[in-house]
């Protein structure tokens, strides 16, 4: 599904291995390059297809294993959209997530990575009809948080209503509303789009249980008297 590309995937794509960082398809994220050698590798990607991998880097393996930023190998290919060189020679790109990707290994270190990927197919799971009444209900669900004052603009809220996709739903609302890392990667990681709706539907449930009972605790106080209740 999220790999209907226009090109042919390389073998090898250079990429940046990230601390609590993940791109989902579809996705927009800005980056500032600074270190010397993703200045360099910012270079050649320009020169090149502008194809880039990005990485989560795995903190647990880097504490148990002798290696260089371990990561996460389920990672996703994206475009480097724009760049604007600094003149201090640091650029600000904005980068495009393309699709979901295996990135178990990897083919040169120096003077910076490249990896070895594999694109992972989506599978939708069930019928488009089931996916759009689940979308549906993830529409419900995120107004439903923004209703209980989680600070949701309308500007984000009108977006989310324009998707038709439920897969970009999906994945967009998991990379706009989910914060925490081992939650995105588990999204990531999920293949069937269905599966992906179910994780967003618990997590979604559980911040809406917490936020109605903040809710109930504080009554009619506002926020400077909740020490009231």
């Amino acid at each position: 599904m999220d790999s209907d590309l226009s090109f042919s995937l390389p073998d090898t794509v250079p990429g940046m291995t990230l601390p609590e960082v993940v791109l989902f398809p579809q996705a927009t994220m800005p980056l500032y390059i600074f270190e010397p050698r993703y200045r360099k590798m910012l270079e050649d990607i320009l020169d090149g297809n502008r194809l880039m991998v990005i990485a989560t880097q795995d903190k647990e393996r880097s504490q148990s294993e002798d290696l260089f930023e371990a990561y996460h190998p389920q990672a996703t290919l994206g475009l480097v959209q724009s760049s604007q060189k600094n003149p201090d020679g640091t650029s600000s790109i904005l980068v495009q997530g393309l699709l979901r990707v295996n990135a178990e290994t990897t083919c040169q270190e120096e003077p910076y990575r490249i990896f070895a990927i594999n694109p992972l197919e989506s599978e939708a799971g069930d019928t488009s009809e089931n996916l759009e009444k689940h979308a549906n209900k993830l529409s419900a669900l995120i107004q439903r948080r923004s209703e209980l004052g989680n600070n949701l603009s309308r500007e984000i809220l009108r977006f989310f209503e324009s998707i038709d996709d439920p897969e970009i739903l999906a994945d967009l609302v998991s990379f706009t509303l989910i914060n925490n890392t081992a939650s995105k990667l588990e999204l990531l990681s999920a293949l069937k789009v269905t599966q992906r709706f179910e994780i967003l539907f618990e997590h979604l449930t559980e911040e809406i249980k917490h936020l109605e009972l903040i809710s109930k605790l504080k009554g009619k106080l506002d926020n400077e008297r909740i020490d009231w209740n």
